[in-house]
């Protein structure tokens, strides 16, 4: 039988950080002394060489905190922000974090990239690096945009799904956003919450109040997990659909914190 053909460009190339020979692997991008802050930006590409499709970014973040970033295109002082609140982290004691993300976004060669990061401690540290992939990396067709719903500022985590009173019983749909603002290619979440262990299984849906249909059954949390971030994946929301989520818990009622994001 022969091979499926191979599809799109395999380009990959590192951002601006010079790792060989200089003993720096990763660009600080600390969060400011006040907690739930965001930093200011710090540049991780100058000018993309070449147009990307999407960004696989690694983290190395303390653990005693939860963490939000943004990435953000455009010159010093006139950044905008095109993927908002990414979660890392838990506020568990121990260690130090490292975590990936794959985030799939079309941008144009030439652009400059930058990251900000908020801590709900002060003076968290957050370092990253990033990898640049050519515009249609493996044949996907990369979303132009963003956007990010259920994201708790206030306190750099997700807002929180409440599980029913009873163990292992699913409780009440939280609304995540009333109306999505365009019809979404690709979705993607994060969940974090419970400082002990136990099992959340969450749901999520669309639709009225009331009339909440799963799109999305039964995705598995647990605190060993840290934070959770599934995706991004291929899902169609139509625009104006209200998303909501909820959850049930293997041992006593508690928050799972959701953040959730569509691409289109």
């Amino acid at each position: 039988m022969a091979d499926w053909p191979y599809l799109g460009n395999s380009r990959i190339e590192a951002d601006d950080l010079a790792t060989s020979g200089t003993g720096s692997y990763e660009v600080n991008v600390d969060s400011p002394g006040s907690p739930n802050t965001k930093s200011g930006f710090v540049q991780l590409v100058a000018s993309l060489p070449f147009s990307i499709s999407g960004l696989m970014i690694q983290s190395h973040h303390a653990v005693n905190a939860y963490h939000l970033v943004d990435i953000a295109i455009g010159a010093p002082g006139s950044e905008v922000v095109v993927f908002a609140d990414i979660a890392f982290g838990l506020p568990v004691a121990g260690g130090n974090g490292v975590d990936f993300r794959y985030i799939p976004i079309a941008v144009p060669g030439g652009t400059r990239i930058s990251l900000r990061h908020a801590a709900s401690a002060g003076s968290s540290f957050g370092r990253f690096k990033m990898q640049l992939l050519g515009d249609a990396f493996a044949g996907i067709q990369a979303p132009s945009r963003w956007a990010t719903w259920n994201a708790d500022a206030a306190n750099s985590r997700g807002g929180p799904v409440t599980s029913s009173g009873s163990n292992n019983v699913k409780g009440s749909w939280v609304q995540l956003v009333a109306s999505v603002p365009f019809t979404t290619k690709w979705f993607a979440f994060s969940m974090q919450g419970a400082t002990s262990p136990r099992d959340f299984a969450v749901d999520f849906g669309i639709g009225g109040a009331g009339s909440e249909a799963v799109i999305i059954p039964d995705v598995h949390y647990t605190i060993e997990s840290l934070s959770n971030f599934m995706g991004p994946f291929p899902l169609s929301i139509p625009a104006g659909a209200r998303l909501s989520a909820r959850c049930q818990v293997s041992a006593a009622q508690a928050d799972v914190l959701v953040i959730a994001h569509g691409g289109g």
